[in-house]
């Protein structure tokens, strides 16, 4: 309670000096979802040990939050009578409603008038002032900073800072229902440190919108707004080359940094080959076992061939080329080249043996 006081009244009479008039202003209670406060007042001439008087007209007015949007809580007049000496006697008494700044403070200026009509017996005139800070109502946090802070293939980390300590934080994804948070660093409720949670189960190369609220005194919940991201993509084949058969196969990807990335080569359902440490730019150089397994499953000249490129072993990718066989094919034997020649047999191309004669023994090239 604030209390404020004129002591001895102005243009009185005789006994003016032994008068006072006090302004009691007090806070009953404020209201969090409002921003705002019960206040009440009391305004009362005092009297002293001398100085009577009877049957006065007096003006009165009770102004509150006068530096702000001054509110005249009350504004009359009355007749009064004398009193006791050293008693008090109510004016006006009453509560009102003052709204707080937006931070939740509030400083209000209290003033009062009371005007005695001019009597030889008058206590005069009393404009009792004086400010009052009300409580500070607890209100919004605010964000420090909202960001994208990752992303993965199924997943988003979300970084935020807040200005007040926390109750509860909460996350939204695509206007969806509103969620406890998953911490992956930082202490959530606590102000003026960096929180980054996570979202998973997401697909990836999707785009997603996400959107953050946190709240300093439950139910008054701040929104961050919306950040849209997406999802990082699979590796893929960007570009692969038609070859001949036996040759070097020159393969381009995308994405590998993603996620771990596996290539598999098959002929129709049959697999070829895996290849694992692909780089963005990959030379794929077939092995003698992985051609025997080939050679067996060309049906005619030119066969397509499926490349799949497999990230974290769940998604895939694929992208199909042409292998051709020639007439005519190459191998090395002891680091020399040597012909080979193949023949159509029941649709599947067979390789021809091809025998030399060493130290007077014929001896085969495969």
């Amino acid at each position: 309670m604030a209390e404020f006081y004129q002591y001895g009244g102005n243009n009185g009479g005789t006994y003016a000096s032994h008068f006072s008039c006090k302004l009691s202003v007090w806070e009953n209670s404020y209201d969090i979802n409002s921003n705002s406060s019960n206040v009440g007042y009391r305004l009362e001439l005092i009297s002293g040990s001398s100085g009577r008087f009877s049957d006065l007209t007096a003006n009165y007015t009770v102004c509150l939050d006068s530096q702000g949007s001054p509110q005249y809580v009350a504004q009359s007049s009355g007749r009064y009578s004398s009193q006791s000496y050293n008693s008090a006697q109510t004016i006006c008494e009453g509560t009102t409603t003052i709204y707080h700044n937006a931070d939740g403070t509030k400083n209000i200026g209290c003033w009062a008038s009371l005007d005695f009509q001019n009597h030889t017996y008058s206590p005069g005139d009393f404009s009792p002032s004086g400010y009052m800070d009300l409580s500070t109502i607890p209100r919004y946090a605010d964000f420090n900073g909202h960001r994208i802070n990752a992303t993965d293939l199924e997943s988003v980390e979300v970084a935020y800072n807040s200005n007040k300590n926390l109750v509860a934080a909460e996350s939204s994804l695509n206007g969806g229902s509103w969620q406890p948070l998953t911490i992956k660093s930082g202490q959530w409720s606590v102000a003026n440190n960096t929180v980054i949670y996570t979202l998973n189960g997401l697909n990836p190369n999707t785009q997603y919108r996400v959107e953050t609220r946190i709240a300093h005194v439950a139910g008054l919940w701040k929104y961050s707004g919306q950040l849209t991201f997406s999802t990082k993509d699979i590796a893929r084949i960007t570009r692969v080359t038609n070859s001949n058969f036996g040759e070097n196969v020159n393969i381009t990807f995308s994405n590998l940094t993603n996620g771990i990335a596996k290539l598999t080569v098959k002929i129709a359902n049959t697999e070829i080959c895996t290849r694992e440490n692909l780089t963005s730019n990959y030379t794929l150089s077939f092995t003698q076992v992985e051609l025997s397994k080939m050679i067996k499953l060309l049906k005619d000249e030119t066969t397509e061939i499926t490349y799949i490129v497999t990230t974290n072993n769940k998604y895939t990718a694929s992208t199909k080329a042409i292998i051709t066989l020639k007439a005519n094919i190459y191998k090395k034997k002891n680091s020399k080249w040597v012909k080979s020649k193949l023949y159509k047999k029941n649709s599947n191309w067979k390789l021809t043996k091809l025998f030399y004669k060493v130290n007077g023994k014929w001896r085969n090239t495969k």
